[in-house]
């Protein structure tokens, strides 16, 4: 009957937190007003924590759980900096104007916790929830929330959010990424760009990771996650890191530089790179320069360790095919060449080197956009 235990915990829940927030709502929670921190003894401490635990045991047994009961820990005001409170169970506890500095907090339960105006700066969270929590000018500088979940229902933090560490690694559950938005809308005034990154990866890889876990009940939702996975995060990581889509470049050009390698070394009939020496083109025949008014083809063809250098330079080419007009990457590269012709292709080469040429064009502009701009928000 383990399921039975699971389903009646889970429903227990789901009230107290409902309980929790209409209280909230109607104004009837008992008052915590600002008053000046105070510490608390351990055995104090500890006796709190241990009738909060039977405030929850009882609401997993009571169909309306008494959201105003004695036993609800009430630390509003505690001083509470360095206290160690890993794994602890602080669901829906009052802990607002408390001071949490530097605490110990790593895989605590912080659900639909009161925590408004509370000092977390330094505080450990890492793989804490936060879902359903209330963090209205709650203090964060140098919070860690590696793998934390974070989804608070209520106002944001305060302004102080310098130094966060693991923000690129929160979670958030499906369609409740507005905390996020907040944290990052900012961290986007303070100037903190890096960080702006990094909420900006966590929203991004939440949505497409919701949209992944949606194949059986919506395949149209899950196929768009693949696309966003394929092109957003493995490009840049939703510009968390904007100089992956260069460093993807480079690599498309070394992986391709041994199948033209083996074009340029073959030569084979139906396809090939071919030197195309251009009409009036200025040539020197004994010292003499001449303009030759005729178009020269030539297969280019080198066998050996002679064709890697050939093989390399078009491929740099192909990569670098990116313009409009005038401006175009490719064109500047060859004015390198030491005589006026250009590198073509046919056949299969043809084929592969387009195909590196739009993943290039589409890298470049990918870069371009995370590095210099906000195209995810």
């Amino acid at each position: 009957m383990r399921w039975m235990k699971v389903l009646t915990i889970t429903v227990a829940c789901l009230g107290l937190s409902v309980a929790i927030a209409q209280a909230q709502e109607d104004g009837t929670k008992e008052p915590c007003p600002r008053n000046p921190r105070q510490k608390l003894a351990p055995e104090e401490l500890q006796r709190k924590l241990s009738d909060h635990m039977r405030w929850l045991n009882e609401a997993t047994s009571s169909a309306v759980p008494n959201s105003a009961s004695s036993l609800r820990a009430n630390l509003c005001n505690a001083d509470l900096r360095g206290a160690e409170l890993n794994n602890t169970n602080l669901f829906g506890a009052k802990l607002n104007n408390a001071d949490l500095g530097g605490a110990k907090l790593n895989k605590a339960n912080l659900r639909w916790a009161e925590l408004n105006e509370a000092n977390l700066g330094g505080a450990e969270l890492n793989n804490a929830t936060l879902g359903g929590a209330e963090l209205k000018e709650a203090h964060l500088a140098y919070a860690q929330l590696k793998e934390a979940t974070y989804a608070p229902t209520s106002a944001p933090p305060n302004s102080h959010v310098v130094g966060i560490t693991g923000l690129d690694t929160v979670t958030f559950p499906k369609g409740a990424e507005s905390g996020l938005v907040q944290l990052r809308d900012l961290l986007k005034k303070a100037g903190l760009r890096d960080l702006e990154r990094q909420a900006t990866y966590a929203i991004e890889s939440g949505k497409t990771q919701h949209a992944l876990n949606t194949w059986n009940d919506d395949p149209i939702n899950a196929a768009e996650g693949v696309f966003r996975l394929i092109t957003f995060d493995l490009t840049t990581a939703y510009g968390l890191h904007p100089s992956r889509a260069l460093t993807l470049i480079g690599f498309v050009w070394l992986l391709l530089i041994p199948a033209y390698w083996d074009s340029v070394w073959e030569a084979k009939a139906s396809s090939g790179i071919f030197q195309v020496w251009s009409k009036d083109r200025i040539e020197t025949w004994g010292g003499t320069p001449t303009v030759n008014a005729s178009i020269y083809v030539q297969r280019l063809h080198a066998p050996g360790l002679k064709g890697l250098p050939w093989a390399a330079y078009f491929s740099l080419l192909s990569a670098f095919h990116i313009g409009f007009r005038e401006f175009s990457v490719g064109t500047w590269l060859s004015r390198v060449q030491s005589r006026s012709y250009t590198l073509q292709s046919e056949g299969w080469v043809r084929t592969v080197s387009g195909i590196q040429s739009l993943l290039s064009v589409f890298l470049f502009a990918m870069w371009a956009l995370t590095y210099f701009g906000r195209p995810f928000q």
